[in-house]
């Protein structure tokens, strides 16, 4: 049962990125339905063992501040809009522990990082499809369908960091030879799709995620660093032609 919950976590973590490209009947996305499965078996599971992992220090501050929000419902001038807020800190919290609790070992959080980079490039090319099609946003500004450029570029600036960590690691956990081509053709492929999208606030914050693959680069042979440096050259040569 709780292999069950673990697969059906790593479909929901793949999906998230690009939920809003599917859109069934009131606004549904696939990843409410896929993350209704995986609650239901992780309860299933909690039911059957009689067991759940402790909490961290983390999960007490996360619990802690889904009841402020809940707990502000009282001096709220717009109780809809906190009562929805706080629906959402709820779910996310549910979210989090119950992550926590299924992925027990180092290669499944490996695993589950892999099902978000790969849900990130359907984000990618979405966006890359819509400026093909020139199907703009708004001034110019492309991204995913159903998403605005902003949250776009932010899926898109937060798994390029986790496809570095992926392609780069070595010994028992290095990630297979055609994954590894993969995660490193995500970054061009994710760079350019946050330019498309004209997101500032995705560039400055993705400058971490740059100084992270600077600081870890000296973990790759030579002639991939000199491979990365090439690309990287040509991309900036390019960067100009090539976005709007």
């Amino acid at each position: 049962m709780r292999k069950v919950a673990y697969w059906f976590s790593l479909f929901f973590i793949f999906v998230v990125p690009w939920e809003n490209v599917v859109m069934f009947s009131g606004n549904e996305t696939l990843s409410k339905f896929a993350g209704l499965l995986v609650a239901g078996f992780w309860l299933l599971v909690i039911v059957a063992t009689k067991r759940v992992r402790p909490p961290l220090l983390f999960h007490v501050a996360c619990f802690v501040f889904m009841a402020w929000n809940v707990v502000s419902l009282i001096w709220s001038v717009d109780v809809p809009r906190t009562l929805e807020r706080a629906e959402t800190y709820i779910q996310l919290g549910i979210l989090i522990y119950m992550l926590w609790d299924i992925y027990t070992e180092r290669y499944m959080v490996n695993r589950a990082i892999q099902a978000y980079v790969l849900g990130a490039f359907v984000t990618a090319g979405s966006t890359l499809y819509s400026y093909v099609t020139a199907t703009a946003y708004y001034y110019n500004r492309y991204a995913a369908s159903g998403f605005n450029p902003n949250d776009a570029g932010l899926i898109l600036g937060l798994g390029i960091p986790m496809a570095w960590h992926l392609a780069t690691l070595t010994g028992k956990e290095q990630t297979p030879f055609l994954l590894r081509i993969v995660n490193f053709l995500y970054l061009p492929a994710a760079l350019y799709a946050i330019f498309l999208t004209g997101s500032r606030g995705t560039l400055a914050a993705g400058s971490a995620s740059f100084i992270f693959i600077f600081m870890t680069l000296t973990q790759l042979r030579i002639r991939y660093q000199l491979l990365l440096f090439g690309a990287a050259s040509i991309a900036v040569a390019a960067v100009f032609t090539v976005i709007p």
